[in-house]
């Protein structure tokens, strides 16, 4: 049985934008906005990002097929994000 400060905490993101999927496919980053992230986010406890597609995936929809380990967490400005 795992140990609770060994579990991993995930957040399942909704994913409807096929260019935010794009984004953290190929560049391995997803951007949560800071005042209504979860409180996993905020503390640093994420380890799992799940990405839950909705219908705008047709291939995809409606389900969780893709996941990432989280690495790091940076407060970043949407400027520098999309210079």
């Amino acid at each position: 049985m795992a140990n609770k400060k060994q579990a991993n905490t995930v957040l399942v993101a909704i994913m409807n934008s096929k260019s935010d999927f794009e984004i953290a496919r190929k560049e391995g980053w997803y951007r949560i906005p800071v005042k209504p992230a979860p409180m996993i986010v905020k503390n640093g406890t994420i380890h799992i990002i799940a990405f839950y597609h909705t219908k705008a995936f047709e291939e995809y929809r409606y389900s969780i097929r893709f996941y990432a380990i989280v690495k790091r967490i940076s407060i970043v400005g949407r400027e520098e994000l999309f210079p």
